[in-house]
């Protein structure tokens, strides 16, 4: 049996005849279509021909349907009309300007990929590159609308404007078991896991957390060292260990319970934050629309840092660079003590 496809009329001589049917002209057909009014007129014919009967009547002054010829336009009309618009759609999906975003693999994956889809969800029809890119004068930089970067300020790129500042706390992922606990323990996790890179700050390394009393070890620690720090994350997330948190990364899963901050620790802030560099000096606008609403993401990831810092459990852990003591003879302890660098 053949297809029902092999029985349709020609597609391009039934745009014809629709076009003369909707003005009951042919010249005015052939206008609306650039073509001839003898190609129209073939057209026409082509498919009287091919359905075996006469759809119009021409007249001295225009043309009038047959009773066939309406019963065609009822179906034809339309068809054209929804075969128009998808193609517009796919049309203007497919050439539709991207933007091309240069991020580091853990601020991709951790932070800017689900906002990208919920930019992308409100502002439908906007394509969105994101590059790996984890040096701050890298090549996917120079290509791209717009890059974000870590790094010490005064050692950014001229323009470059702060999106979040970084803090860090020791987290795992949530114990299983019937209590519902609120933290987790570094005891109960002596596996450690740690960010693998030699340009690391001290603060991202576990030697110096280890110093303190609240962290310190009822048996000796396992190490297990990453250089991807998305993927170090993942690994605290499944229960493989502790890990040194970027709370600006990480904050939904401690938000929603996913990741747990060790009992009796507090945020310390490091002296690198990120930043947000624009890549072309004359951005299109939809770059600057994009622009305009990541930094507004950006500064409630800050004001994020600062709440979890205000409302972290009180210890005895100090600020690494607050020796001074108070008026009371106590130690001073900085909601959000900074880390020294390296």
């Amino acid at each position: 049996m053949k297809s029902k496809l092999l029985r349709l009329p020609p597609l391009d001589a039934l745009r014809g005849f629709v076009a003369a049917a909707r003005r009951l002209s042919i010249t005015a057909a052939s206008q609306d279509l650039c073509l001839t009014q003898s190609a129209v007129s073939r057209q026409i014919i082509a498919v009287e021909d091919y359905m075996g009967t006469p759809l119009m009547s021409r007249k001295y002054r225009g043309i009038a349907l047959t009773e066939a010829g309406k019963r065609l336009m009822l179906i034809a009309s339309p068809f054209m009309d929804q075969l128009a618009e998808f193609a517009d759609a796919t049309r203007n999906i497919v050439h539709a300007p991207a933007i091309t975003i240069a991020a580091s693999p853990e601020l991709g994956s951790l932070w800017l990929l689900s906002r990208i889809a919920s930019y992308q969800q409100h502002n439908p029809g906007i394509n969105m590159t994101l590059v790996a890119d984890s040096s701050p004068t890298g090549i996917a930089r120079a290509s791209a609308d717009l890059a974000l970067l870590y790094a010490r300020e005064g050692e950014t790129p001229h323009g470059a404007v702060k999106l979040f500042s970084e803090a860090i706390i020791p987290v795992a992922g949530k114990p299983a078991g019937p209590a519902n606990h609120t933290q987790a323990s570094a005891e109960c996790s002596p596996t450690l896991l740690e960010f693998k890179d030699q340009d690391a700050l001290d603060a991202m390394r576990w030697s110096d957390w280890l110093k303190e009393p609240a962290l310190r070890l009822t048996q000796p620690a396992t190490y297990l060292h990453c250089d991807r720090y998305d993927e170090l994350i993942r690994l605290a997330i499944n229960g493989h260990g502790a890990a040194l948190g970027r709370i600006a990364l990480v904050f939904p899963m401690l938000q929603d319970g996913t990741l747990v901050a060790l009992p009796s620790t507090r945020p310390i802030r490091s002296d690198h934050s990120y930043w947000l560099v624009d890549s072309k000096a004359a951005p299109r606008r939809e770059v600057m629309l994009f622009r305009k609403w990541l930094l507004a993401e950006a500064a409630q990831t800050e004001l994020q840092i600062t709440r979890f810092a205000a409302t972290a459990p009180a210890n005895k852990r100090r600020s690494l660079t607050n020796t001074g003591r108070g008026r009371t003879g106590r130690r001073a302890d900085p909601p959000l003590p900074d880390f020294p660098s390296r």
